[in-house]
C-alpha cells in the first residue's frame, strides 16, 4: 500500500490531541471552525486505514481502492456531521458505522465488480452463493 494512501489527513503539525474523537466534532459545532474536522481525520486516520484494509482484505477488492474507501467515509462524516447536534445520544462515529459500512458495500456493487449488479437484492444474492 502507497504510503501517501495511508498518510492522506495528515496535518504539517501534530495538533492538540483531545479526550475523545466526539470532542472534535462538538468543538466544530460551537465555533463551525474545520479545523477540528481536520484535526480528528489527522487522528482517526490510522483507525479509518484499519477499517478500511479489514473491508478490503474481506471482500476480495483490491487495494488501490482505499482512498476510495476514505473518501467515501470522509464524505459521508461532514455530511452528517452538518445535521448531528449536540444533543446527540449517540456518538458521530456510532452512527457512521452502519452508514459506512452500507455506503462502501454500495461501492463495491456499482465500481468494484467486474459486471455492475442492477441491483441491491441481485449483489446480495451472490454474495450469499458466493459465501457458501
Amino acid at each position: 500500500m502507497q504510503n501517501e494512501n495511508l498518510n492522506m489527513y495528515q496535518l504539517g503539525y501534530e495538533p492538540t490531541r483531545l479526550d475523545d474523537f466526539n470532542d472534535y466534532f462538538l468543538q466544530y459545532l460551537k465555533t463551525n471552525d474545520s479545523k477540528y474536522f481536520n484535526k480528528f481525520l489527522h487522528f482517526y486516520e490510522p483507525i479509518l486505514n484499519r477499517k478500511a484494509t479489514e473491508f478490503i482484505e474481506h471482500n476480495h477488492i483490491e487495494e488501490y481502492r482505499l482512498p476510495d474507501l476514505k473518501q467515501i467515509f470522509v464524505s459521508l462524516l461532514w455530511d452528517e456531521l452538518q445535521r448531528y447536534t449536540a444533543d446527540e445520544k449517540l456518538p458521530l462515529l456510532q452512527i457512521m458505522k452502519y452508514k459506512t459500512h452500507k455506503a462502501w458495500l454500495e461501492y463495491m456493487r456499482t465500481d468494484c465488480t467486474i459486471t455492475n449488479m442492477e441491483s441491491k437484492n441481485a449483489h446480495n444474492n451472490l454474495s450469499k452463493v458466493t459465501s457458501l
